[in-house]
């Protein structure tokens, strides 16, 4: 249920002629400040088969079906963080309006302790058990580990209570291909998900108590602070499958994470307002919206005041003080995401 949040984080012909990655919590866990735009596809004939050392994996067919942005921000600047009082830092996600809750553990380990799912879903998730996201470290071809989680959450009429057990191994390495790139040195970690759930309907008190086998694979790259690919299948299938476009730490916010980057803004530094432009563009169509660098929304277009003018919209910024914000532009399955400064007013 709240696939979202748990997904992991993350020779040559001659063993001797390739280094093999290796993944620790100084290059691999996000911090705050970092943001990560990615896309889900809908590609479901995919193999996720090749193991081994130094492999090449072709993943550059993907096709994109929906975009979202993955800020690391601190839980203060959430909404829901009185519910997670111990966690150091959130995940924001948008356009979504979902959010993950995580905790430093031991040996460098990322844990998710909760989540909050906008729209339809559960709502709150609470981790009785936490849940490793990245770690543990050093990650090397060839490592091990089990990790257990349990959670629970009320949806509808009845309660769920999840129990997981994950056994994980990093089973290869070498060149990775995205519709984001050719990346080099990358690790894959490849988990078998066991799950029991207990579901038990709110009214009469009885349980169902169901199992599941799923698996993930996901690819990492030392450097990189959020996967570059993960799948995640259910009997052999592939039915999730994400892609970073700009996975690296918060000076990636400047690399266009859509195909169709036609936007210009101005001034640089902006003052009082902000002139976005693109010729052809349907702007009652599009979702902009304005953050601060620790993910916090200050404005959107849904609710805040836009001026429009053929190839042109003017988004007022007089309110803010000056420093350093991400504009993110939605479009259908297109994103952008543009670094902006404002001045002294």
């Amino acid at each position: 249920m709240n696939k979202l949040f748990v997904v992991a984080l993350f020779m040559s012909c001659s063993n001797f002629l390739i280094a093999q990655p290796i993944l620790t919590a100084a290059n691999s866990n996000p911090i705050l400040g970092d943001i990560d735009c990615y896309f889900r596809c809908n590609n479901t004939s995919i193999s996720t088969a090749i193991t081994g050392a130094a492999t090449t994996r072709d993943y550059s067919s993907l096709t994109n079906i929906e975009a979202d942005t993955l800020e690391m921000v601190t839980c203060v600047s959430t909404p829901y963080c009185d519910s997670f009082p111990t966690s150091t830092v959130a995940g924001r996600y948008t356009p979504s309006g979902n959010y993950g809750y995580f905790i430093l553990g031991t040996g460098g380990r990322v844990e998710a302790i909760g989540s909050y799912a906008a729209g339809s879903g559960p709502g709150y998730i609470h981790y009785q058990s936490p849940a490793t996201v990245s770690g543990p470290f050093p990650m090397t071809f060839g490592s091990s580990w089990t990790d257990t989680n349990a959670y629970s959450y009320i949806y509808s009429s009845r309660r769920d209570y999840i129990q997981v057990i994950n056994v994980s191994f990093a089973d290869g390495y070498g060149t990775l291909k995205t519709p984001a790139g050719i990346f080099t040195n990358v690790l894959r970690e490849h988990v078998i998900r066991y799950v029991r759930d207990s579901s038990c309907n709110l009214l009469t008190g009885a349980c169902v108590v169901s199992y599941d086998t799923t698996q993930l694979f996901t690819w990492m790259q030392p450097g990189n602070h959020f996967s570059l690919l993960a799948i995640e299948t259910d009997n052999g299938l592939p039915y999730h499958i994400t892609y970073g476009t700009s996975p690296t730490a918060k000076t990636s916010i400047e690399k266009v994470t859509g195909s169709n980057d036609n936007f210009s803004v101005f001034p640089v530094p902006a003052d009082n307002i902000i002139h976005l432009t693109n010729d052809g563009a349907d702007w009652q169509n599009m979702n902009i919206t304005l953050t601060d660098m620790t993910g916090r929304e200050l404005w959107n277009s849904k609710n805040g005041e836009l001026s429009q003018n053929n190839n042109r919209v003017t988004i007022p910024v007089s309110m803010l003080p000056s420093g350093t914000y991400i504009l993110h532009i939605y479009s259908g399955s297109e994103m952008i995401v543009k670094k902006i400064e404002i001045g002294s007013h």
